[in-house]
């Protein structure tokens, strides 16, 4: 058996491979927030947070969120921090480009929370990330809770919320596909 801390190499040695291939859009850091909402918003100006209730969708460049409900909050430096509720049977999900040409991510959780100033996003409770060459799975992951660093383009999973595993969680997996020849033939 691995312990704990072999599993968490491992899997980093692994995301690792996720991120090595490509990253998020780089124009996505720059671009605005935008937030639609089916059913209401409310606007705390004094402490700059709002509430939204969907279906809801948050987009920023090429990344969108897609939840039943959300709140987003601006830092006093201007920073947005944004936390995306799914519902029983529908999780919150999220959809992104990759700078490399028809590379993009989607994945899925009970909650997803994006923080601009670090340019990070945690999906939380019952995550799953999917890497797309086209219309392909190259890789996939899932466990309880999955970061992604967009600026130092890290990955990693850990199969409890709170860093003390349930006995009933299912861990973490990560799927690598092969390469193809001819991927490897143009890459050599």
């Amino acid at each position: 058996m691995l312990t704990t801390m072999a599993r968490l190499a491992l899997t980093a040695a692994a995301l690792s491979l996720l991120s090595a291939t490509a990253s998020a859009e780089r124009a996505d850091r720059f671009a605005g927030l935008v937030i639609d909402a089916k059913h209401s918003a409310m606007v705390d100006l004094v402490n700059h947070v709002y509430e939204f209730t969907g279906p809801v969708t948050i987009s920023k460049g090429s990344l969108v969120i897609r939840a039943q409900r959300a709140t987003v909050s601006e830092t006093r430096e201007g920073y947005y921090k944004a936390v995306a509720y799914g519902s029983e049977g529908a999780p919150a999900t999220l959809s992104q480009r990759w700078d490399a040409p028809g590379e993009s991510v989607l994945g899925s959780a009970n909650r997803l929370e994006y923080d601009g100033k670090s340019d990070t996003l945690r999906l939380v409770g019952r995550a799953s990330v999917k890497h797309l060459h086209g219309a392909a799975v190259a890789e996939q992951a899932s466990g309880e809770v999955i970061s992604y660093d967009n600026l130092n383009e890290i990955f990693s999973l850990d199969s409890a919320a709170g860093g003390a595993r349930a006995a009933s969680s299912p861990g973490v997996q990560i799927i690598i596909k092969p390469r193809t020849a001819t991927a490897n033939k143009t890459s050599n």
